[in-house]
């Protein structure tokens, strides 16, 4: 399903027990995080929160600048990748879910070091999780980190992680060979990472539609790319 400013614009919006407005966006088969620009354009429209559970996106990216946005439910999709300029629209977000997706490496989440105000981070269910140093390399690479997988974050566990991986200044051989992979990997800069997926046929034929619709480069150029990279 395509998120069109109607879909956006009519979509519910509930408070939640911490008094955070919430954009429900569940349940849709969305496969692409797009067009939430129509709710900068409505003044009276403030949403702390966006629900995206139990839809189909791979990329973790493309909302505007939301300065508002402190938390973003995300769980039951297929993100492979994050947006490498994803926390400067969300400068402010203190929780991200994305437990039960599809992220593989510890340089795929490399984008959330940007997040200072980043308390909670939830990761289970991602290939990620069963890596050697997992809970340890995200407590170092995110010190403002409070709560990682639902358990809280003790300060044994930040001295192990800085006796591992040293200081960010100074970091040890280990740290060196982990972020090593993330510069010659590269950041996701595209709206969807460079890795293939799998688009149902109803997909596919959306895809070319919205590109014979396209108006500007840019959007040809997104939905060109989509297509090239899905199998």
């Amino acid at each position: 399903m395509k998120l069109t400013p109607d879909v956006v614009q009519n979509a519910s919006i509930y408070t939640d027990p911490e008094k955070q407005r919430v954009l429900m966006l569940r349940n849709k088969n969305i496969f692409m995080i797009e067009n939430l620009g129509v709710l900068n354009n409505n003044n009276s429209t403030i949403i702390e929160a966006m629900d995206f559970t139990g839809n189909d996106i791979r990329h973790l990216g493309n909302i505007p600048y939301s300065p508002r946005l402190k938390t973003i439910l995300i769980a039951k999709n297929s993100v492979r990748s994050i947006q490498s300029n994803f926390v400067q629209n969300v400068p402010n977000v203190e929780s991200i879910v994305l437990i039960d997706n599809k992220i593989k490496s510890l340089t795929s989440l490399e984008p959330l070091v940007q997040a200072k105000r980043l308390k909670n981070l939830y990761l289970m269910g991602n290939p990620v999780t069963s890596h050697k140093y997992y809970r340890l390399w995200v407590i170092w690479r995110l010190p403002s980190l409070k709560v990682l997988d639902f358990k809280k974050i003790k300060d044994k566990e930040r001295t192990q992680a800085s006796e591992l991986f040293g200081q960010h200044d100074s970091p040890t051989e280990l740290a060196n060979e982990i972020l090593k992979d993330a510069i010659s990997n590269g950041p996701a800069t595209q709206e969807e990472s460079t890795e293939t997926f799998t688009l149902t046929a109803e997909e596919r034929e959306e895809l070319k539609t919205q590109l014979a619709n396209a108006t500007t480069l840019a959007e040809i150029s997104r939905i060109e790319q989509l297509i090239k990279q899905a199998s």
